[in-house]
């Protein structure tokens, strides 16, 4: 399964169809057993085939064709089928011709089928952004699960447990017990020692797979860990991984022997609710930036001059705004049929600032400035 990331994005924006582009975002919610997604996409297919936006009318030919492909990648039995949200982009044309999907497990707010001269990006760079790649460790005093979660799907890539058989201790019986109270007193410190001896190869334990994971995500790229379980536990972790990457106890749940589906639930929620933190977060760094005079844009005009000047080092903008009447500089040429909400993202892409959409609070706070605010360079 292809997964997408900010260059296939780089991609899209590039594509240059001699027709147009049927961009798809549908969401086959697998709970909905009437698949009302399937007359969503009908619906929003026979809307684009009738639609006169830049002109595509007089290609009506294409347009049912190309519908017609579009509609038949979608099996009526739901085995022959993988993923809950799949994006595509699919070229206008009587023949077969060049499309691009991506099937995920992440949810849509809402499907949604365009037509344009280039893809329609905006609601798939929100996916990207809400499905990067985590890590994800599942903890407890003796054993240790890593995965990687990537767009709502777990991989185990580690399961780790402690051997404890050396440190067994066997109470040996006195032949001619003397002191009755002198016995269980030594029964009594070998049981402690015993149990001091268990707790530091523990935390021993516990530390030596937190750096073994560090090492893990550092070949793949990733700088976030999430664990769930026993907060001591989750420390005795965390002092392994130190530096190396970002660790967060994400909840007191024992899930080490929780079915795989269980996992990635809670890690998908978990995630959700971190992503719209950070949101939050880089919302308001960029006001604070604003008030000091330094290094903070807001709003359209403002944001938009800095993309033209290549200063912008962090996009911020909400995915579910329309920007076709915001006062921005000219981007990308401005061409049209092409939204502005993309341009923008193109402007960002183009000079390797980082884009991020916004939801929740952070777009209620981003309101204010027309929807848009960016992190500058200098």
């Amino acid at each position: 399964m292809r997964f997408p990331d900010e260059s296939a994005v780089k991609e899209l924006l590039a594509w240059r169809p001699s027709l147009a582009v049927i961009s798809v975002y549908l969401d086959l919610r697998p709970e909905d057993r009437g698949e009302a997604w399937r007359i969503e996409l009908e619906h929003g297919l026979g809307a684009a085939v009738k639609s006169d936006a830049g002109g595509h009318r007089k290609h009506k030919d294409p347009l049912q064709q190309t519908a017609r492909r579009i509609q038949a990648r979608f099996p009526t039995h739901p085995a022959e089928r993988q993923g809950r949200t799949h994006v595509g982009f699919v070229e206008v044309a009587s023949k077969p011709a060049r499309e691009e999907w991506f099937e995920i497990q992440l949810p849509l707010d809402e499907s949604a089928v365009f037509i344009n001269n280039r893809p329609v990006v905006m609601p798939l760079l929100t996916l990207i952004d809400d499905g990067a790649p985590r890590s994800v460790a599942v903890v407890s005093s003796e054993r240790v699960k890593l995965f990687v979660w990537a767009f709502g799907q777990l991989e185990e890539i580690a399961d780790t447990e402690l051997e404890i058989t050396s440190l067994d201790w066997r109470e040996r019986k006195a032949q001619r017990p003397g002191d009755p109270a002198r016995v269980q007193g030594a029964k009594a410190a070998g049981r402690d020692q015993y149990g001091q001896r268990l707790e530091a190869n523990r935390e021993r334990f516990l530390r030596e797979v937190g750096e073994l994971a560090a090492n893990e995500l550092r070949k793949r790229e990733i700088d976030e860990l999430l664990a769930f379980g026993d907060a001591a536990h989750v420390r005795e972790l965390a002092g392994g991984v130190a530096t190396r990457a970002t660790m967060r106890h994400a909840g007191e749940q024992n899930l080490i022997t929780a079915p795989r589906g269980e996992i990635e639930a809670q890690a998908t929620a978990a995630i959700e609710d971190l992503n719209r933190e950070r949101e939050l977060e880089l919302v308001s760094r960029v006001f604070d930036e604003a008030k000091g005079g330094t290094r903070g844009a807001l709003g359209a005009q403002e944001t938009s001059q800095a993309l033209a000047e290549g200063r912008v080092e962090h996009l911020l903008l909400d995915p579910e705004r329309n920007y076709d009447d915001a006062p921005i500089v000219a981007l990308d040429g401005g061409e049209e049929d092409v939204p502005v909400g993309d341009r923008l993202v193109a402007a960002a892409l183009a000079t390797s600032a980082r884009v991020t959409p916004v939801e929740g609070q952070a777009a209620e706070r981003l309101a204010s400035t027309e929807g848009l605010a960016a992190l500058l360079r200098y």
